[in-house]
């Protein structure tokens, strides 16, 4: 196809091996799901969040307000009762994020084979004379939305946080206060416009769905 420059047949190519790899991926995931359900614990529980982060990183990895509530127990200010409460606010943003997570996994692994055939694409037009490459967000529309319902339960979560700790203890702990993303307006402490400028190339060059960060595939390239 390369030495014809047949960019039909290219893209042909492209297309069937992307559901080769969906096909091979589904049954490595069945195979999970059946070693899970005859594990007993904990191996069921650390082989399930392993798989989680191999390969849905960017859905299960610690969000801002996991590594808060990591840090608020290591205060030596707070009382037994603030330590009980903060644990509860645990349990309950994991609750509520946990289902948000499963559909966005869910949507990850439906728009997988779509995001590989772009990314191919795009790497293989320049190499036809007649390659052409029409990038389409649309495809990331179910992730986007849910990730943004996850961020509405991370804010939500870290509000909870701050009420119970007070505005002042709670602004002492790391990530409560985010410098800004992909803009130079506002940056706080030794973030030069460089950086920023670097980050933006990244940004250009890898996100390739155009969703507004790096996902685990996105990150390996």
């Amino acid at each position: 196809a390369l030495a014809a420059s047949d960019w039909v047949g290219m893209k042909q190519i492209i297309q069937r091996e992307a559901e080769h790899r969906a096909a091979v991926r589904d049954v490595n995931l069945q195979w999970f799901g059946t070693i899970l359900e005859i594990l007993p614990e904990p191996h069921r529980t650390q082989l399930r969040d392993g798989i989680r982060r191999y390969a849905f990183g960017s859905v299960w990895d610690a969000g801002r307000a996991d590594r808060i509530f990591d840090a608020a127990p290591q205060r030596d200010d707070l009382t037994e009762s603030e330590r009980s409460r903060l644990e509860r606010a645990r349990v309950e943003c994991q609750a509520t994020r946990v289902p948000l997570q499963l559909r966005r996994q869910a949507s990850v692994v439906q728009e997988a084979p779509a995001r590989w055939i772009r990314d191919q694409e795009r790497r293989w037009a320049p190499s036809f004379s007649n390659g052409e490459f029409k990038p389409n967000q649309e495809q990331a529309g179910d992730s986007r939305a849910i990730r943004d319902e996850l961020n509405q339960v991370e804010q939500q979560c870290a509000d909870g946080i701050s009420e119970l700790l007070g505005e002042e203890r709670y602004l002492q702990l790391p990530g409560t206060q985010q410098a800004p993303r992909r803009s130079g307006e506002g940056r706080r402490g030794d973030r030069s416009a460089e950086s920023i400028r670097r980050r933006d190339e990244l940004y250009k060059r890898f996100d390739s769905n155009g969703d507004g960060q790096l996902d685990a595939d996105e990150r390996r390239r």
